[in-house]
């Protein structure tokens, strides 16, 4: 077993965005890795890929508990906090990654998926641990390529340090306010907190694509 599978042993995972592509993927993996529990939460806005039947093989497991639906958008700190109490590491991959044009909108749904959602959440986040002060909660907060804006050419492949610029729609601006509140949050009260864009990882500046996928990580 490798290093970091171990790591999940006895563990209680809280994963937003659970039902979503990745959530529910990584949600599947963990349950091999017996944590004490994985608790999923998903809003299920339409269209964002949320869906119960992406965790099928393991919805019925013991140590399996799903939220879902509008109550558990993760605005709602009545909802949500009793369960960021109950964690030991939280995977944040709730949201939106959909390129829009520029628009009233597309603003307004920008501005509460990816920004006041996660603002609020994080908020949450940082209440329960003031209130309790020996917990140890990890918190990875997922971002998305669109981070680092239009990329030239002769830049690629990305490296994890390049500065973001030329931003191209309202989600990257979010995903960037979000990333530094989450690093925000470890600086204020030493606690582990990082934050992750997944890239597709190019193999040459001939436009080859890897299938895998590379995160640059900041705040470790």
């Amino acid at each position: 077993m490798e290093k970091y599978e171990k790591f999940f042993e006895d563990k209680k995972v809280l994963i937003t965005g659970g039902l979503g592509f990745i959530g529910s993927n990584l949600a599947i993996r963990l349950a091999e890795l017996n944590p004490r529990k994985i608790i999923i939460v998903d809003s299920l806005v339409s269209e964002l890929g949320g869906n119960l039947g992406n965790v099928k093989e393991i919805k019925h497991m013991e140590n399996v508990e799903i939220y879902s639906g509008s109550d558990y958008d993760t605005r709602n700190a009545e909802k949500l906090k009793p369960l960021i109490k109950k964690a030991d590491i939280i995977f944040n991959l709730a949201g939106s990654v959909k390129h829009t044009k520029l628009g009233e909108e597309e603003l307004e749904f920008d501005t509460n998926v990816n920004f006041l959602s996660q603002i609020l959440f994080l908020e949450s986040c940082r209440q329960i641990m003031i209130e309790n002060p020996f917990k140890k909660l990890k918190i990875l907060f997922s971002g998305t390529r669109d981070q680092y804006g239009k990329v030239p050419f002769e830049d690629l492949p990305v490296a994890e340090n390049y500065p973001s610029k030329n931003l191209t729609d309202y989600q990257s601006i979010s995903k960037n306010a979000v990333e530094w509140q989450t690093l925000m949050v470890r600086n204020n009260l030493q606690r582990q907190c990082l934050s992750s864009q997944f890239l597709l990882k190019k193999q040459s500046k001939e436009n080859q694509l890897n299938s895998g996928m590379v995160a640059r990580l900041s705040g470790i």
